[in-house]
């Protein structure tokens, strides 16, 4: 098990092959805001310098989660922080597999509704979630 934020900074416990899915499935499409993203997380490891952190999270490092490259260690008392391994996860895929949880989660659900949960703007989740009406049965 592993955990890490969500876009509104609730904290996720994720099995370890899913937390691929819950970190690059939320990063923006948008190159700018992606590189945004890795930058975070670039300066986030080089504060940690190899080691888990305890402590209220600093400014970046909730974001920086998103990357893939940041995780956390939630417990009654404390956040610890720490930098893993990227998960091999390949993008779109990550991003296909998110909204598909979304709606088995949320279901029946809208591209606003995912948008929001995912942390994606609005244009981004239409552009994951048009590829998937395929697989949608809708309903009134």
């Amino acid at each position: 098990m592993t955990q890490t934020y969500s876009p509104r900074a609730a904290m996720y416990l994720l099995l370890r092959e899913d937390f691929g899915v819950f970190t690059i499935g939320r990063l923006p499409l948008d190159p700018p805001a992606r590189h945004e993203i890795e930058r975070a997380a670039e300066e986030v490891c080089r504060e940690l310098n190899g080691h888990e952190v305890r402590g209220s999270p600093k400014a970046g490092r909730r974001g920086a989660c998103a990357s893939g490259r940041i995780a956390v260690r939630w417990t009654t008392s404390a956040v610890y922080v720490r930098e893993v391994p990227r998960p091999e996860a390949d993008f779109h895929e990550a991003h296909n597999e998110l909204c598909r949880r979304h709606i088995h989660a949320f279901g029946p659900s809208t591209p606003s509704a995912f948008a929001w949960w995912a942390g994606l703007s609005p244009p981004e989740a239409r552009q994951v979630w048009t590829p998937l009406v395929r697989e949608l049965l809708p309903v009134d």
